[in-house]
């Protein structure tokens, strides 16, 4: 349903960090040389090496983070970087999470899924992001299943991961 090679490869962080590097490099020089304004706008501000290291950074933060002044860049240096994993039969830890959303929206093969669980339980809670806690949304299936969350909205530490702490907070908020 995905179309994803079955003998892919899941990247570690430091394959997947090096692969953003890669395509972020060869995609920023190569729209210098189209002379795409943005491209050479952000060389203009930053030097080439300062503006390969943006879009790097633009590239590994989430979706909503990512409010790049130089749009058009970014989602070429984006396309550049989903091209060179799939050239490589190679998903990383973000592919995973949405193609998981993809599949679990199929409402036929979600039912299926919920129905092995009776009990989820999330340690850490506070350090889950949004688009994990909308895997365990798709998951939990009530009164069927039953959700029990553990953590300390305090103690996030994996921001830098696209943690929201917020997200105890409004979960506790629904808890009866």
């Amino acid at each position: 349903p995905l179309g994803i090679n079955p003998d892919f490869r899941i990247m570690d962080d430091f394959l997947a960090g090096l692969e953003r590097l890669r395509a972020s490099r060869e995609r920023f020089l190569e729209l210098i040389e189209e002379r795409n304004p943005e491209a050479l706008k952000a060389v203009e501000l930053l030097g080439l090496h300062r503006g390969v290291r943006l879009f790097l950074d633009f590239l590994s933060r989430s979706k909503k983070e990512a409010a790049s002044p130089y749009p058009k860049v970014l989602s070429e240096i984006s396309e550049r970087y989903r091209s060179r994993k799939a050239s490589l039969n190679l998903l990383d830890f973000n592919d995973l999470e949405t193609d998981c959303v993809r599949l679990l929206s199929d409402p036929s093969l979600c039912a299926s899924v919920q129905a092995f669980y009776d009990w989820i339980i999330v340690d850490e809670f506070q350090d889950i992001s949004p688009i994990q806690w909308k895997i365990l949304s798709l998951l939990h299936h009530p009164p069927k299943s039953r959700l029990v969350i553990v953590g300390d909205p305090r103690q996030s530490i994996y921001r830098f991961r696209g943690a929201d702490p917020s997200l105890f907070s409004q979960v506790d908020s629904k808890i009866e």
